[in-house]
């Protein structure tokens, strides 16, 4: 077993992807456990990799970064392309929805998927449903469930709910699609496409009046922008940016899991030391009061005086801070998808902010 020993030197690349993998079998254990209902979640990944980074031998850096910045990309753009649709729904009207009222004999409901390119992008209008005798009394998008609005343009994996006779219900189905094995299709070509052109936007400079230097909106700022937008857009053509429920929040898991494990892993090595010396106690110390001081003070003002949603809240304040590991516990502690929702929503401005504000205060302070 000698050569397991030296796999550091002789495979750094097998090394790096081993001891991540067992990271992530040992974070992933150690997050489940809970103690009255409290546990580490995601976080475990973290403190198991600043465990080994510490304990173990160093790992290729190269491997690490680009795990990293892998594992985040999968992370934001997973969650912007699910969230897409209802993220600028959610914009647009506040709830109005239609209820369905006691049919009279004969006629009856059924929920929809629209899974046929045909149909895509066409208004509840345009559909021509009414001709069969059917009649759209509501449309649910992701997490939201919309009004029948003539208007509304419709996107791939929305749930029409419709009403007819029976007969009336098989033909809008087949106009609609309904077909369970095209929903349950990984659309991979346009998925690595927006991947591609968020990485393109992420690294492209933006010039801001008075700053020295261009601003980026990073590995985890671009995919997501990109991803809300074609979420938002739904298609172009017969390119369907849809990811399954089950393989969007497996990208998802997987991806927080690559971020957490690299991070942890290439901080660990110089982690302890610097916490244990005085300056690194000032350092937590200072940390501890600049990021739980503001959340606590707008979470409690959102809960007590606007009276919000707890998970809305935990979702704007991971947003806040643009804190990935946050709305995985989030997501995970509520069971929900209500705080991806929140999050998304304040995600990029917060982005934007904190790149902006650093550098302005660097340009003030050491000026």
């Amino acid at each position: 077993m000698s050569w397991l020993g030296e796999l550091h030197a002789t495979n750094p690349v097998a090394h790096a992807i081993g001891i991540l993998a067992m990271i992530c079998v040992v974070g992933m254990a150690l997050g489940s456990v809970k103690i009255r209902g409290v546990g580490l979640g995601t976080a475990g990944l973290l403190f198991a990799g600043l465990l080994v980074g510490h304990l173990g031998k160093p790992v290729d850096h190269a491997t690490l970064d680009f795990v990293k910045e892998l594992g985040l990309i999968l992370f934001v753009f997973t969650i912007g392309l699910q969230l897409g649709p209802g993220f600028f729904a959610a914009w647009q009207q506040h709830g109005v929805r239609l209820n369905l009222l006691a049919a009279p004999g004969g006629v009856t409901y059924r929920r929809v998927v629209l899974t046929s390119t045909d149909v895509l992008g066409k208004t509840v209008s345009e559909l021509g449903l009414e001709a069969l005798g059917v009649v759209v009394t509501r449309v649910t998008r992701g997490d939201l469930e919309l009004g029948s609005v003539p208007g509304l343009r419709l996107k791939f994996g929305d749930v029409l709910q419709v009403v007819g006779t029976a007969k009336a219900l098989d033909q809008a189905a087949d106009v609609l699609g309904n077909s369970v094995k095209h929903l349950n299709e990984t659309h991979f070509i346009p998925f690595f496409l927006g991947i591609f052109a968020g990485i393109l936007l992420g690294t492209t400079p933006i010039s801001v009046p008075g700053l020295p230097q261009p601003v980026r909106l990073g590995l985890a700022g671009g995919p997501l922008v990109v991803a809300l937008l074609l979420g938002r857009v739904g298609h172009l053509g017969r390119l369907v940016w849809h990811v399954p429920l089950n393989a969007n929040l497996a990208f998802r898991e997987f991806g927080i899991a690559m971020f957490l494990a690299a991070v942890g892993l290439a901080a660990g090595p110089q982690f302890f030391g610097a916490v244990f010396r005085t300056t690194g106690l000032r350092w937590l110390l200072l940390g501890l009061v600049v990021t739980t001081v503001p959340l606590l003070v707008v979470g409690l003002f959102a809960r007590l005086v606007l009276r919000t949603n707890f998970t809305i809240v935990s979702g704007v304040l991971a947003g806040s801070v643009t804190d990935p590991p946050a709305l995985a516990f989030a997501t995970g502690t509520a069971r929900s998808d209500a705080p991806s929702v929140a999050y998304a929503t304040v995600y990029p401005v917060a982005m934007l902010l904190r790149i902006e504000i650093a550098q302005v205060l660097t340009l003030l302070l050491c000026s």
